[in-house]
């Protein structure tokens, strides 16, 4: 059996051609993920100009039912890498739609090279991440320091689960890949009009939000909130989902610091 740790996805999400390439490849491999809840595969795509790469692929149909989520889990991993995208943050992996799918229609998901062993709390403990963030200090270094590179990746992963209002951002959805960038997977349990939000990543709780994303958040709130034309980016979700989603973004850019922890249920089980 092949290990997660001795895969080589050759493709690459900085790739601007990336979504193309997923959705003009074809399937030649497929390997269940033994421990998912839902249906999910790794797949090999193969390319006639790029050749293989791998992805995620998790089909609807393969979705076990839920009592407060609506089915289609898998068109809300889209939704969140298309705000990620939209934010110019780039921390959610490549996302689709696939509608000819082995399985029937699904997301494709770049597979990131990643250790799985290096989760949240792994990278907390062993690169001694504190979660404090000095901006005035960071900002000239950030760039080249991997431990401050972290922690505002972190950050940024901490605001986009509050928007997209995530309900299960486990440990072990938080990947850093062999470049110390930060992806966060697993995006499926979001966009709930109720506040669901459940993390691991709260210690960053009371910081202020860089203005940069401040401004990020504030384009993407104008477009979003515009014409129906511009939300056909986020077609799969309710118009209340989109709403709410703009209600937590509008109430974080007022606030301009992340939340602290408001209830005992709001982190996931388990925990890792």
């Amino acid at each position: 059996m092949t290990l997660l740790t001795e895969l080589a996805n050759p493709w690459t999400p900085h790739d601007d051609e990336i979504e193309t390439i997923m959705l003009s490849s074809e399937f030649k491999d497929l390997r269940q993920f033994s421990r998912a809840s839902n249906y999910v595969f790794l797949a090999t795509l193969a390319h006639p100009q790029f050749q293989e790469g791998l992805v995620v692929y998790k089909p609807a149909q393969g979705e076990q039912p839920l009592w407060d989520f609506p089915p289609n889990l898998y068109q809300r991993e889209v939704a969140a890498y298309q705000l990620s995208k939209l934010l110019t943050w780039n921390i959610i992996p490549p996302t689709v739609v696939q509608p000819e799918a082995p399985h029937g229609i699904g997301s494709l998901q770049l597979f990131i090279n990643h250790d799985p062993n290096e989760h949240y709390f792994y990278l907390q403990e062993t690169l001694g991440l504190s979660g404090e963030i000095n901006y005035e200090k960071s900002s000239s270094v950030k760039r080249n320091n991997p431990l401050v590179k972290l922690d505002y990746s972190f950050l940024k992963l901490a605001i986009l689960d509050i928007i997209i209002n995530n309900a299960d951002r486990k440990a072990g959805h938080i990947l850093r890949d062999q470049h110390d960038n930060i992806w966060g997977i697993d995006n499926g349990l979001s966009f709930h009009t109720e506040r669901k939000l459940r993390t691991v990543i709260w210690d960053y709780s009371g910081l202020e939000i860089p203005p940069e994303w401040s401004t990020d958040l504030e384009k993407a709130h104008t477009f979003i909130a515009g014409s129906s034309s511009d939300r056909q980016v986020f077609s799969m979700l309710s118009e209340s989902e989109i709403s709410a989603m703009l209600d937590r973004m509008e109430s974080l850019i007022k606030a301009g610091t992340l939340p602290e922890m408001f209830y005992e249920r709001c982190v996931p089980w388990p925990l890792i």
